[in-house]
């Protein structure tokens, strides 16, 4: 039925790809039946010539600085460069929607509120389909703590793709924000239970809402988890703040330290550490992470 449906829609076409070119009969489009819910002919923006495509660049230019400049911040913390190749990639592709959203990380990071929201914006605008753009527009509103304008952005990502699950952590994490823990949990059922960053966040409801028993048990499976295949650290780690045990928070939170957790110098948004701010050690651990991504 599916196949069906594909070929009554869709016909194969040449394409563009990215950093290669036209690739013959290697992409779909709608079939001009359907031109009325075509979105590349809807949005202008999909057929400005100042919006560049594979074809229309050499090999590897721009996209693989978008690559680079994500192994800079996802990897090594190098903020600096990171921000140097999103930079790079604009001044080749001033409209490539990734460096723009990429660009936002780094801009939210630094505080600079006015100019992030800018960057996030711009690359929805220039990419209108783009659920990911949507969702880090989300995540930077909660960020800077503005809910009302960061549920409306998360709105929008899931009318654009209702199935989409890369909002639904956000979602979660807007009503934990809200303390609508119970509702949160509702949404994190959503996701899979190999997702340990959503298993991590339902530990924490469950806690929230006095459920222990279960928290624990479903923190045990996390752990046994990590002896079979990467489990991120703070993802514990946020499990045992939430039950209260400041101690074996500190001791997973330094392993991520040490594991270089990719989303570890988000500690603000990504994750509830309220339970643990006023210990001392919160404070000396966001300093390690600064200062180490300042260094660079």
């Amino acid at each position: 039925a599916a196949r069906r449906q594909l070929d009554a829609t869709m016909e194969v076409v040449d394409a563009n790809w990215r950093g290669i070119g036209v690739i013959p009969a290697s992409g779909y489009a709608l079939r001009p039946t359907f031109a009325a819910h075509d979105a590349t002919q809807l949005y202008p923006s999909f057929n400005d010539a100042m919006r560049k495509r594979a074809g229309e660049m050499p090999p590897g230019c721009d996209c693989a600085r978008v690559v680079l400049g994500q192994i800079y911040e996802w990897y090594d913390w190098d903020f600096a460069a990171a921000e140097r190749e999103f930079q790079r990639a604009l001044r080749e592709e001033p409209r490539n929607p990734d460096a723009l959203r990429h660009l936002g990380n780094m801009l939210r990071r630094r505080g600079a509120r006015d100019s992030a929201i800018v960057a996030y914006r711009k690359s929805f605008e220039t990419d209108p389909i783009n659920e990911n753009a949507a969702v880090g527009l989300a995540l930077a509103f909660l960020w800077f703590n503005e809910l009302d304008s960061a549920s409306a952005a998360i709105a929008l990502a899931h009318d654009l793709m209702p199935n989409y699950i890369g909002y639904v952590p956000v979602a979660a994490q807007l009503r934990m924000l809200q303390g609508r823990w119970g509702e949160a949990l509702q949404v994190l059922d959503r996701l899979s239970p190999l997702d340990t960053r959503s298993q991590s966040l339902r530990i924490v409801c469950e806690a929230r809402l006095g459920h222990v028993d279960s928290a624990r048990a479903h923190l045990a499976d996390l752990e046994a988890e990590r002896t079979r295949r990467y489990v991120p650290a703070d993802h514990i780690a946020v499990a045992y703040a939430a039950l209260g045990d400041r101690d074996a928070a500190f001791t997973w939170l330094d392993r991520a330290y040490t594991d270089r957790s990719g989303l570890l110098y988000d500690l603000p948004v990504l994750m509830p550490w309220d339970p643990i701010h006023s210990d001392p050690r919160w404070a000396a651990l966001e300093r390690r992470v600064n200062e180490q991504a300042g260094a660079r």
